[in-house]
């Protein structure tokens, strides 16, 4: 199950970073080669190119496809600028088969006190069915992510150099 989002007007989302412009391109191809993709400049602008991002909403996974664009703002402040104009989600298909495996449980749980008899096989499906249905959700819980373009822009704000390096007692009030 495939879904094509944005066929009209591009998402965007900005970020000022407190860096010059030449530090904000480092971070970003530093940050792309971070997230396994490229910067791929436009020929004749330097500060702007395409970049094909992995994004995870959920059970969803996908690729926003879209145009990272960098501006000064100040000698020391940039703006980080990412419009998607393409993205495309695909289901999980493992995670529903394992909740639906959960559900299943969950239902042998709910059900077997409605059934006859004492026998084995119906004191086994309390168990056996809460083990499948906790067990489930937890697996599927546990790899739950969200990584958006958003995420992408903060990426970049974490490849930053600082500005001014500590002082010899900032650092060690630091540590402290």
């Amino acid at each position: 199950m495939r879904a094509a989002v944005n066929a009209t007007a591009p998402e965007t989302y900005r970020r000022d970073l407190e860096a010059p412009l030449d530090a904000a391109r480092r971070a970003a191809a530093e940050a792309a080669e971070a997230w396994g993709t490229t910067w791929v400049r436009s020929s004749g602008a330097f500060d702007d190119g395409e970049l094909e991002l992995t994004v995870a909403a959920g059970l969803r996974r996908g690729l926003a496809r879209g145009r990272l664009h960098l501006e000064a703002l100040s000698a020391e402040s940039t703006r980080a600028t990412y419009a998607v104009y393409r993205s495309e989600y695909h289901l999980h298909h493992v995670s529903v088969v394992i909740l639906a495996f959960a559900a299943l449980g969950a239902a042998m749980v709910i059900v077997a006190p409605f059934l006859p008899g004492d026998a084995v096989g119906t004191t086994l499906l309390i168990p056996v069915g809460a083990l499948l249905a906790i067990s489930g959700w937890f697996l599927v819980n546990a790899r739950l992510r969200a990584e958006t373009p958003e995420d992408f822009l903060r990426e970049i704000e974490a490849h930053l150099e600082p500005l001014d390096p500590p002082r010899d007692g900032e650092a060690d009030h630091l540590q402290a």
